[in-house]
């Protein structure tokens, strides 16, 4: 921390960018500090690398109806916004370190048939409800039911499952209210596969991408109108470069309060990423 002075005495403390305005007293009296979680703070290579940001605590971003549920969800970047088959999730019903999430209650889901999903990594932190008695659970799917490739992840049974080119599982690991921070990882030219629970691979794979149609994303629910999320998400982050996946899974942990659920390991366990 550096601390320097105006011409009246007054301390002008400097904090990652905070600047925090105080007496002599040490009795705050005016905080310019800037939001310590905007949209800018997640550095990319380039405009054409953020596919999509999409945050429930962003009120502006965000229309919705009587109901309170989402109609509308503007990625942060302007492009791709996301609206549901029918039902949209619930906005101000669900919290999580006192911010709104994304409530998908059994009956609603967020699409777009637009989203390039060849090459992609979709981030986000998901709870969802173990005791539920609706199977399978879908948390993101592709929107081409057809393509013989497509991605899909789900609970089922009890544990994780996907399929670009094949299907595989992975049982949930024990945490915190059941939320878990998710990357989902697709490389097609490289054509591998990842899925990684709170910073650790799970499903690390090669030869499995498939040849599926690269666009369009369901999230929360697939085809079939019985298969929905019954739970909530935090911000949806998805990018072309997947480079970028432990940094934002750094962020996500830091900003919903869960930084303690990254492996040990991690490289921004201890601290959030300077973005």
């Amino acid at each position: 921390m550096a601390i320097l002075k105006d011409p009246n005495g007054n301390s002008l403390h400097f904090v990652r960018g905070h600047l925090l305005l105080k007496k002599k007293n040490n009795t705050m009296f005016f905080d310019v500090r800037r939001h310590p979680w905007t949209p800018s703070q997640i550095h990319v290579d380039s405009t054409d690398n953020l596919i999509g940001w999409y945050d429930p605590s962003d009120a502006d971003s965000l229309t919705l109806d009587s109901n309170n549920r989402a109609t509308t969800v503007v990625s942060q970047n302007g492009q791709y916004a996301l609206s549901p088959d029918n039902n949209g999730p619930v906005i101000g019903a669900r919290q999580l370190y006192n911010k709104n999430v994304f409530d998908f209650d059994g009956a609603a889901n967020l699409v777009n048939n637009s989203i390039p999903t060849a090459t992609f990594g979709f981030h986000t932190i998901l709870s969802f409800d173990i005791d539920a008695t609706e199977e399978p659970q879908e948390f993101i799917f592709d929107s081409d039911n057809n393509d013989p490739d497509r991605i899909f992840l789900r609970r089922i049974n009890g544990v994780l499952g996907n399929q670009p080119g094949g299907s595989t599982t992975e049982t949930f690991p024990e945490s915190n209210d059941h939320c878990y921070i998710l990357s989902f990882v697709s490389d097609q030219e490289s054509d591998t596969f990842k899925l990684r629970i709170n910073g650790v691979n799970v499903i690390d794979l090669t030869n499995n991408t498939g040849t599926r149609n690269g666009t369009g994303l369901k999230i929360a629910s697939q085809f079939q109108s019985a298969a929905y999320l019954d739970g909530f998400m935090s911000d949806i982050v998805i990018v072309q470069d997947v480079a970028h996946t432990e940094k934002i899974e750094g962020f996500l942990a830091h900003k919903w309060g869960l930084q303690s659920q990254l492996d040990p390991a991690h490289t921004y366990y201890s601290e959030r990423p300077e973005l």
